[in-house]
């Protein structure tokens, strides 16, 4: 399998400690990505530091602080030169086979725009000597994150970039949102291709700021709908899935 079209991308800020296994995660795939690009948001910690410490095609990228990973990822999609892009967190890893399972998919249908797997959830138990250590919590589940995904790049014509003027987070579900309402071709596995961890500095244990940004997401896509449809608010549509299957055979 062609490794040499898939980019990957990761935002960061402050992350030095977790995007060593973040970054050591993409270098231990089955299907290897061909590139990396590490976009920092201005890090005050020895995030760069530790990055430079890897091996491999990685580029590191500096940009001024902006306390949005959309711009990031904006970055990184310019910057990319392979036919597929991926997102990782700095914060989370991927199971070891998620860029085979990608691959599969995008080769099994070559109209597909977008993979989507599930997702494992870890939650951080304790840090020794800088060590984080995770524990598994629930069942996978599939929540249809960036970070689960492998993307065409041709999507990004299609669909447009991140929102960089969004006033919380929440970008990349708004994307996600977008790719339904422009109807592009997606598969939905049912297999893990993300472990998102859990620890006290996730935006998501901020339900405050969560609940903001969901309504600025809702709202967003309610308003592109209602002027798509005029007068009326055209419902949200499902994924377009190839050959209407929700799973591999």
């Amino acid at each position: 399998m062609n490794n040499s079209e898939i980019s990957v991308v990761i935002p960061s800020y402050n992350g030095e400690m977790f995007i060593a296994d973040a970054i050591d995660s993409i270098l231990m795939q089955t299907c290897p990505a061909a590139e990396i690009f590490v976009v920092d948001d201005g890090s005050t910690d020895r995030t760069e530091s530790v990055v430079s410490a890897k091996s491999g095609n990685i580029r590191f990228i500096r940009q001024q602080h902006t306390g949005m990973p959309a711009a990031g990822r904006n970055r990184g999609i310019k910057e990319t030169g392979g036919k597929y892009i991926a997102f990782l967190d700095q914060d989370d890893v991927w199971p070891k086979d998620t860029l085979q399972i990608h691959m599969e998919n995008m080769i099994k249908y070559p109209e597909l725009e977008i993979s989507v797997g599930n997702i494992q959830k870890m939650v951080l138990t304790e840090t020794s000597e800088r060590k984080p250590e995770f524990k598994q919590l629930d069942r996978p589940e599939n929540l249809y994150m960036l970070c689960s995904t492998l993307i065409r790049k041709i999507a990004f014509e299609n669909v447009g970039f991140f929102d960089e003027n969004m006033k919380h987070v929440g970008s990349d579900f708004d994307w996600m949102l977008r790719v339904r309402e422009f109807r592009l071709p997606v598969i939905i596995d049912d297999r893990v291709t993300l472990i998102y961890r859990l620890h006290n500095n996730n935006h998501s244990k901020d339900h405050e700021l969560m609940n903001r940004a969901l309504i600025e997401v809702f709202k967003k896509s309610m308003d592109r709908r209602r002027a798509h449809g005029k007068k009326t608010l055209i419902p949200l549509p499902e994924f377009n899935l190839p050959g209407d299957k929700l799973n591999l055979p």
